[in-house]
């Protein structure tokens, strides 16, 4: 077994338990809530919580691909720290909360595959274009080519058949701000 795989393989298993952990301490969130009308906060919180529980349910799915299980036990301690911070009285802005709570499919079909390898061609020709008009700045210009290496990868790999997490396609799409 390589290094790599090595470490592919404890992250697994970090994962796996931090995701138990997190699923005892939501079971026990969810055995508190009250009767009484939500308030904003509550209705959030509560939310955030039906959320979390449907990222355990896919992810514990057998027909969840391993690359969609991590991003679903991902989001699931994404909405886990929305949470904790709502109870204990932090304000959280209302579009992290919406993204704490946004649930990844457990698979990507072939129509949202080809979706996303159109979005990072185009992500691809932008970071391009900032190679091109940049030449002149050797920084902003290793960044776009940096940019464009994580495009062209990810839309090998998708052409493959193969699932990338949801940081790593965010990633892939960025383009670099052009000044």
């Amino acid at each position: 077994m390589t290094n790599q795989s090595t470490v592919r393989a404890c992250a697994r298993i970090a994962a796996v338990i931090g995701c138990a952990v997190m699923a005892m301490m939501l079971t026990a969130c969810a055995q508190t809530v009250q009767e009484t009308p939500p308030s904003n906060e509550e209705g959030d919180v509560l939310m955030l919580n039906r959320s979390a529980q449907l990222d355990f349910q896919r992810a514990a799915q057998p027909t969840t691909d391993p690359v969609a299980r991590q991003d679903l036990y991902s989001q699931a301690a994404k909405a886990d720290t929305v949470m904790h911070e709502l109870e204990n009285g932090y304000q959280v802005p209302q579009q992290e909360i919406t993204k704490a709570a946004w649930v990844p499919a457990a698979t990507m079909s072939p129509a949202e595959r080809a979706n996303l390898i159109t979005r990072l061609e185009q992500a691809k020709v932008l970071d391009d274009h900032g190679i091109n008009d940049h030449n002149d700045n050797p920084i902003l210009t290793e960044d776009f080519i940096e940019q464009d290496g994580r495009a062209n990868h990810a839309i090998r790999l998708l052409r493959s058949g193969e699932d990338l997490t949801s940081q790593e396609i965010a990633e892939a799409l960025d383009v670099p701000p052009r000044p």
